[in-house]
């Protein structure tokens, strides 16, 4: 069975870890290959780890997600932005929307019971 790589990137380390306990304790075909705590670490790590899956918080000090996410689409076009934010804004999704988000989860982020 395939397994899919995700990185995670959020600015709080406890989003981080909840965000990678989740997804390992689910039964899923995903595997957490790396965190970033910033826009700027996850195009880093992007072009390091080639993510199928990059899960972003939107607002970040140093480089937002939203842009760092459309810089990610450019070096690795295959990986899927999944933007997970506390603001329930139109103007975000909208955003994240036009730079080809496949999901938008709002903050805290809980599996599914």
């Amino acid at each position: 069975m395939m397994e899919y790589t995700v990185l995670i990137c959020d600015d709080e380390l406890l989003e981080r870890q909840v965000l990678a306990s989740i997804i390992e304790s689910s039964d899923l075909p995903l595997k957490v290959v790396g965190e970033a705590r910033n826009g700027i670490e996850a195009v880093e790590q992007s072009e390091k780890l080639k993510p199928d899956i990059l899960l972003i918080d939107v607002k970040m000090p140093g480089k937002d997600g939203i842009t760092a996410s459309a810089e990610i689409k450019k070096s690795c076009p295959k990986c899927k932005s999944i933007f997970i934010t506390a603001y329930d804004e139109f103007e975000y999704v909208k955003k994240a929307l036009q730079i080809g988000a496949v999901e938008y989860l709002l903050k805290p982020v809980r599996p599914y019971s």
